[in-house]
């Protein structure tokens, strides 16, 4: 054997761009190379059917559903050989992702009894759970929890995908007691429907007690404004993603202070956001995502405490989803941003542009703006293509555009056109444009003379303007390529 094979890092380099099939013939080689191909062939395990595989076959029952992924069922009782192989391959898991449901329970549970407490998987550090309808007692959920939510683990993801039982609730009180007994989680993804009363209590300890956590994703139908208040003492928190919080008519008097929150995401109604918004402090928040999931103009303007500058003074990325018309006056006076994408709640059914007032006061109010997304317009909307050079005046800084724009009529323009010093790519979405393609790649050319990359959302190649925008792109290139010599002369 060369001495290359002989040293450690050469050989895991190798290994890492092998796929599992190559490694296993790798680990069937010799000796040298069994330890780092297996440990890399069961690093990740998809279904927790591979180990129960390394069980013997006399003790599988392998039940395979139309539809669903196949499971496996031991039967019998293990003995301590019997336990040779699993014990051989266990150390090398480190991501498992199994579902709970009425098929399987039974096995995981004679497992933890055949354990006799001894932890299967010492090493694992990520596990997605997924849960479905199980029928368990309150002692059978912890149980399994105690199989699975081991104290090495620094990643949990939990979603509860079957209906709302009493049983899966004996299943949630289980899960968020168990992570209080992990001591170094650092993720936690938690979905599903509606919880109960006992159960947020549960959640809100976990919260309050889980000081190394550092990103949480909490969906549920009924989370309580306690959540906040809980997380907000975690101090490594950086990232949050909340959805649908309850509706309050009146805000919290304790404001929920985030000392290490860099991004937010909510997701929820309009009264949600308002309440959220109002709850939070964070002097670190760069990052703001929200979607509305009822995006009205009645009622208060959540965004209306957006111009409290203490309480988020270091943010530079807002993104909003499902925005509406009636909203903008207030992110209008952030005037700090860097970011912005608003994607309004609009019909889609036809090409809808920005009336051009409000282009003019986009570009006037976020003079630092570097990258600017704005999704389809209003019925009344009038934004045409010379009108984009208000953003060379007002915000020299900007990089990255994307809107859509009317750059019909090109050939009887005969104003001056700004051109824009730093701007490298644009999303003209779906611009609709007509038959004098010269006129309009000129216009862009002249706009943004850097310009790197510039493209539309017309993919159907049976439809006019799909050709028609990719002749004027042709078109900019050439213009591009003129300007280039024109230089070297």
């Amino acid at each position: 054997m060369h001495y290359f094979w002989t040293v450690p890092e050469l050989l895991a380099e190798v290994l890492d761009y092998l796929g599992d099939r190559d490694r296993r013939v790798m680990a069937q080689i010799c000796q040298t190379f069994w330890l780092p191909a297996a440990r890399l062939s069961w690093r990740d395990i998809p279904q927790f059917s591979y180990l129960l595989r390394l069980f013997p076959e006399e003790r599988q029952i392998i039940y395979r559903v139309p539809g669903t992924a196949e499971f496996v069922a031991l039967s019998g009782t293990l003995r301590t050989a019997e336990w040779r192989r699993f014990r051989l391959f266990a150390p090398f898991v480190r991501t498992l992702q199994i579902t709970i449901d009425e098929n399987n329970y039974k096995t995981l549970l004679r497992l933890h009894n055949y354990s006799k407490g001894t932890v299967l998987l010492p090493n694992l550090d990520t596990i997605t759970l997924e849960v479905q309808f199980t029928p368990l007692l309150k002692q059978e959920s912890a149980q399994i929890c105690e199989l699975f939510l081991l104290p090495s683990i620094k990643m949990v993801e939990y979603r509860h995908s079957g209906p709302y039982w009493v049983a899966e609730e004996q299943m949630i009180l289980s899960v968020f007691d168990r992570l209080q007994a992990i001591p170094h989680l650092e993720n936690l993804h938690w979905s599903g429907r509606a919880i109960s009363d006992e159960a947020q209590r549960s959640l809100c300890l976990f919260l309050s007690s889980a000081p190394h956590l550092g990103s949480i994703c909490l969906v549920a139908n009924n989370l309580p404004y306690t959540v906040l208040l809980s997380a907000s003492h975690i101090p490594t928190l950086t990232t949050a993603s909340l959805s649908n919080l309850q509706d309050i008519r009146s805000v919290p008097p304790a404001h929920a202070v985030f000392a290490s929150l860099t991004d937010l995401e909510y997701a929820g109604t309009n009264a949600g956001l308002h309440g959220s918004i109002r709850t939070i402090k964070a002097p670190r928040l760069i990052r703001l995502c929200v979607s509305m999931s009822n995006p009205s103009g009645y009622g208060p303007n959540p965004f209306e405490t957006l111009k409290d500058s203490e309480r988020f003074p270091a943010l530079v990325d807002l993104r909003v989803k499902n925005f509406h018309r009636g909203h903008l006056e207030a992110i209008f006076s952030l005037r700090s941003l860097r970011i912005l994408h608003i994607e309004p709640a609009v019909d889609l059914q036809r090409t809808r542009y920005w009336p051009v007032r409000i282009i003019r006061l986009f570009a006037r109010s976020f003079p630092k703006l570097e990258d600017l997304v704005l999704g389809d317009g209003y019925p009344d909307g009038d934004v045409s293509l010379p009108d984009l050079a208000y953003f060379a005046t007002f915000c020299p800084q900007l990089r990255q555009l994307s809107m859509s724009v009317d750059a019909r009529e090109m050939h009887t323009f005969s104003g001056n056109l700004t051109p824009h010093p730093t701007l490298e790519m644009v999303n003209l979405g779906q611009s609709e444009a007509d038959g004098h393609e010269i006129e309009i790649a000129e216009a862009i050319h002249r706009l943004w003379p850097r310009l790197q990359e510039c493209y539309t959302i017309w993919e159907d190649p049976r439809y006019l303007q799909t050709t028609r925008w990719a002749r004027i792109r042709k078109d900019v290139k050439t213009f591009q390529k003129m300007q280039a010599l024109d230089g070297k002369s």
